[in-house]
C-alpha cells in the first residue's frame, strides 16, 4: 500500500491524483502561485494560519483557502503581517493545547495583533544586499519580553518567585483576555502582583509546595477565565496552611 503526503494544516492529501485535480482546480492553481509571488517568510506563517480555519471533521476547500489568503495579503505589508500572523498562531496554539479552540471563523483576532504593531516597519536590507523580513515585535510581544527581562527593586523578595509571577502573567497575555493590561503597563502590573502576593504565603515551604500551587493556580485561572483575572482568583488556589 502507498504512503500518501498530507498537508499539515489543510490535511489535503497529497498523492498525484490531487495535485493532478489542483493543477484543474481554478482556486487551487491560483492558491498555489501565490508561493510564485510571495516569500517565504510570510507564506510560511500563512500556511500555518489558514490551517486555523479548517473544520474539525473536513479538509478546508481549495476556494476557501485563496479567499483567506487573499483577505490576509492585502491587510498589510508583507512584514507586519508576517509578524501577526506568528504571533496570532502561537496564541491558538495555546488555546489548542488547552482544550479550549475551536476552529476560526474571522480574522478579529488577527486585525487586534496587526493593529498593536508599530506602524511604519519596513523590509530590512541584509548584509549581502538581499532584502529580509525583519518581523516587528507586536505591543503584547513586547510585553512578554519585558515581562521575561523584569526584577524586582525590593531585594527582599525571592528573584526565584518574581520570575513565576511573571511567567503565569506572560501566560495570560496569549489568551486574549478581555480586560487585558495595556502592554506599557505590564511591568507595573507585575510589581503589584508580586507585592500583594509575596506576603500572603511562605513561599519558600518547600513541604506545603506554595510555590507549586501558585503555578498551577496561574494556569488553572486562565484556562476558565474570560476576562483578566484578579490576585484573590489565584490566591484561592493555593490554601494559607497557617490558618
Amino acid at each position: 500500500m502507498s504512503k500518501h503526503l498530507h498537508c499539515p494544516n489543510c490535511f489535503v492529501e497529497l498523492t498525484p491524483d490531487t495535485l493532478a485535480t489542483a493543477t484543474e482546480d481554478d482556486a487551487a492553481r491560483e492558491y498555489l502561485g501565490l508561493f510564485n509571488t510571495h516569500s517565504w517568510e510570510i507564506l510560511r506563517p500563512l500556511s500555518g494560519y489558514i490551517g486555523l480555519f479548517r473544520p474539525k471533521k473536513s479538509r478546508l476547500s481549495w476556494s476557501r483557502a485563496l479567499k483567506l489568503a487573499q483577505e490576509v495579503l492585502a491587510m498589510d505589508n508583507d512584514v507586519r503581517i508576517a509578524a501577526a500572523l506568528i504571533e496570532t498562531t502561537e496564541a491558538m496554539r495555546v488555546k489548542q493545547r488547552e482544550g479550549r479552540f475551536k476552529p476560526l471563523t474571522n480574522h478579529n483576532y488577527l486585525l487586534r495583533v496587526l493593529e498593536s504593531l508599530p506602524a511604519g516597519i519596513q523590509p530590512a536590507k541584509a548584509t549581502s544586499g538581499t532584502t529580509q523580513i525583519a518581523a516587528p515585535q507586536s505591543k503584547a510581544a513586547q510585553a512578554r519580553a519585558a515581562l521575561d527581562a523584569h526584577q524586582c527593586s525590593d531585594e527582599t523578595i525571592d528573584p526565584r518567585f518574581v520570575k513565576l509571577v511573571c511567567e503565569g502573567l506572560k501566560g495570560w497575555l496569549l489568551l486574549g483576555l478581555d480586560g487585558q493590561p495595556a502592554a506599557d503597563l505590564i511591568t507595573d502590573v507585575a510589581n503589584d502582583w508580586i507585592t500583594y502576593l509575596w506576603p500572603r504565603r511562605e513561599w519558600d515551604d518547600q513541604e506545603k509546595g506554595y510555590v507549586g500551587k501558585l503555578r498551577l493556580g496561574f494556569e488553572t485561572t486562565g484556562q476558565s477565565a474570560k476576562r483578566w483575572p484578579n490576585k484573590a482568583d489565584v490566591l484561592t488556589c493555593v490554601p494559607n496552611y497557617n490558618n
